[in-house]
């Protein structure tokens, strides 16, 4: 070797710094020689000021790399004061790599530092990021005067302010659920939702986002008021929830929450949807319309509490529940409509709890209520209008309707290709009036089986058109189990109906909020039985004890055996069989 590259190479083995001490190679690679630069690494990636969001709990931290150095420490810690590290952490890193792949316990901001070996104490380079997991968060302080979304991420510890933002957000990315903590008090998100198909929207969460603290009651229910309409469920067809939300629509748009071109991956469940405001008319609590084409195929609505809004426009309609060419499940709800004014000539007013047209509904154990309305000939109030429906199942429900004034029906039939099945049912005229309709001599139901007909003396229990309408206590009471009275076809058809026997007692519990319930033996021992209990009664005075068989009907419209029932003195000890009304029980 040349003396020029010897001295060169020799100069690089040992440094001969100015106090005559020589340096070593391992203390040039412990940053002791006089030419190191001893600032800490550049970080590159999370963005050192802007953070970044990290996928799937998942982070890549990378920085620059610093000569000589022979290690790099990174700390990780959810707090910016870095008392809180994460497991691992801090983490060493041996040179020449420059990067690390952590995986994070939580969806929350992160903060993170990265030093080499030969950096003074507190010497670091700081950067943070947002870890992010499948859901996005939302919550906005019930303090803030106005929800913004600017600094936020989405995730548990900077959730986004407004529901538009997350929803922004999930459809640039994959998401699979939408996370909405209630803002507390009456604090209100003012958002419209518009619903991704395949992405859950999901209330009832407090700020902590725990599984544990959620809760489906009305007070934490996340409110969502906005002057239109609320929620657009457009075209879904992958699986995808809606819970947990009180929707209120504070303007005078005509829906309140809009379902469309949906199938059976809808479920709108747990929800309260309602209006604080007067609507010009019509006002619509859920619409549906051109969603299923079976009961198999249409979407799901359950346990929700839907009211449609006061209406008051001549000639216009409120409804809780307007069905246009759909098919849905309808489980478990609470659905009563607005009040409505008189009509005028050939425009008439309605308020109905579900107003059915050209549909074929599925409806079990529902609560269904038309509310009053300011009487005349042009206004209607009817717990469940079939209007030119191609179908329809009612089992199960308390379908009822509030007004004593105007025309006032429980439930009635008009026109259509096919005609409703009834089973089960309780079908009550608040005011004590009439209870069901049927406009055409052929508009009879397919079956018509172990319903209750709950009016007064004074009232039509069924209106058949063509025929003689049947009361109680007049002599053709009977008729409501006979099919050749009821247009019901073939005597199979028609069976174990009950009516009161006079106006001298409606036998009913009136809970909070027009919950009605049969209550027990409340006319005489031995015309009602308590049905919410499995009671099939009817006039025998020994029927439910055991003795006497109370009917043929022993399964449900869920193939549900009745069972027997237990209850001590009760006139229903060992009595088998069915329930009716929405609250059906074993």
């Amino acid at each position: 070797m040349p003396k020029k590259y010897r001295t060169l190479a020799l100069s690089v083995l040992v440094w001969v710094n100015s106090c005559g001490n020589a340096t070593t190679t391992p203390d040039l690679l412990d940053a002791k020689g006089l030419l190191t630069d001893v600032t800490s690494p550049a970080i590159l990636s999370p963005a050192p000021s802007g953070g970044g969001r990290a996928p799937n709990l998942t982070a890549k931290l990378i920085w620059a790399t610093k000569i000589p150095a022979k290690y790099y420490e990174v700390e990780v810690t959810s707090d910016a004061a870095y008392q809180n590290p994460i497991s691992g952490s801090p983490f060493r890193v041996v040179a020449p790599t420059t990067e690390l792949t952590i995986n994070l316990p939580d969806a929350v901001r992160y903060y993170w530092r990265v030093r080499t070996n030969y950096n003074s104490p507190g010497v670091w380079s700081n950067g943070y990021f947002d870890a992010m997991n499948s859901s996005v968060h939302v919550f906005c302080p019930q303090a803030s005067a106005t929800c913004d979304d600017a600094g936020q991420s989405g995730n548990k510890s900077h959730p986004f302010r407004t529901i538009s933002g997350a929803l922004a957000y999930a459809r640039s990315t994959t998401v699979s659920d939408i996370l909405v903590a209630h803002r507390g008090g009456t604090a209100s998100y003012n958002d419209t939702m518009i619903v991704i198909s395949g992405v859950n929207l999901k209330g009832g969460y407090t700020a902590t986002f725990l599984e544990a603290d959620r809760s489906m009651t009305d007070a934490n229910k996340a409110r969502v008021a906005y002057s239109g309409t609320v929620l657009f469920a457009l075209n879904i067809i992958a699986a995808t929830t809606v819970e947990g939300f009180n929707m209120i629509a504070t303007g005078t748009a005509s829906t309140i929450a809009l379902v469309a071109g949906s199938d059976n991956n809808l479920t709108l469940q747990y929800n309260r949807i309602e209006t604080t405001v007067a609507q010009p008319g019509p006002s619509y609590g859920v619409l549906v319309q051109n969603s299923g084409t079976s009961h198999a195929t249409g979407p799901l609505v359950a346990h929700n509490a839907i009211v449609s809004g006061n209406v008051a426009t001549a000639g216009s309609t409120t409804a809780a529940i307007r069905l246009e060419n759909s098919t849905p499940r309808i489980r478990n709800n609470y659905v009563k409509s607005g009040t409505i004014v008189q009509g005028i000539t050939d425009f008439l007013s309605l308020s109905a709890g579900i107003l059915s047209t050209n549909s074929d509904p599925l409806a079990v154990n529902n609560v269904i209520v038309a509310n009053t309305i300011s009487g005349g000939n042009f206004a209607w109030s009817i717990g469940v209008y079939h209007f030119s429906a191609n179908g329809g199942t009612y089992s199960n429900n308390t379908i009822a309707t509030l007004s004593s004034l105007g025309n006032t029906y429980a439930l009635a039939i008009n026109g259509g290709t096919g005609k409703p099945l009834l089973t089960n049912n309780i079908l009550f005229n608040a005011a004590g009036g009439s209870v069901f309709y049927e406009w055409n001599s052929a508009d009879n139901p397919v079956s018509l089986h172990n319903n209750a007909f709950i009016g007064d003396s004074g009232g039509i229990h069924y209106s058949n058109s063509g025929g003689t309408a049947i009361r109680s206590g007049n002599a053709n009471l009977a008729n409501i189990n006979s099919s050749a009275a009821t247009n019901g076809g073939a005597t199979a058809t028609v069976a174990g109906n009950i009516t009161p026997l006079s106006n001298s007692c409606i036998p009913f519990i009136n809970y909070a909020g027009d919950d009605w319930r049969l209550q027990q033996n409340s006319c005489s021992a031995s015309e009602w039985r308590d049905l919410r209990y499995g009671g099939r009664d009817t006039n025998a005075a020994n029927c439910g004890t055991g003795s006497t068989d109370c009917g043929g009907v022993t399964n449900d419209l869920n193939a549900t055996a009745r069972t027997a029932i237990n209850s001590g003195s009760s006139p229903l000890t060992n009595a088998a069989g069915y329930s009716m009304g929405a609250y059906e029980q074993d």
